[in-house]
C-alpha cells in the first residue's frame, strides 16, 4: 500500500479532479480529513533580550559552569 498525503489547505474541486484521474487509472482512493493541528504560541525573539539583565554572570562563569556539569556527567575524558 502506498500513502500520498497532501498538506496545505487544499480545495474540494482539486481534491474531486484528483481523485477522479487517480480512479480512471484503476487506483483505489481514500480520503481522510486530519484536524487542523494547532499552531504553537511563540515567545517573539526580542522578548528574551532582558533575560539575564540584572544578573551577576559573565561568559567565563558560564563556560566554567558548564565544563563542571560535562565533567561530572561525562568524567574527564570527554575534554
Amino acid at each position: 500500500m502506498t500513502e500520498l498525503v497532501l498538506k496545505g489547505k487544499i480545495s474540494r474541486k482539486k481534491i474531486k479532479s484528483m481523485v477522479d484521474f487517480l480512479n480512471s487509472w484503476g487506483i483505489e482512493v481514500e480520503i481522510k480529513d486530519a484536524p487542523e493541528e494547532e499552531q504553537r504560541s511563540s515567545v517573539p525573539f526580542t522578548e528574551s533580550f532582558g533575560m539575564w539583565k540584572g544578573r551577576d554572570m559573565n561568559i567565563k562563569e558560564i563556560r566554567q559552569k558548564n565544563l563542571e556539569r560535562r565533567t561530572k556527567t561525562y568524567g574527564d575524558d570527554s575534554l
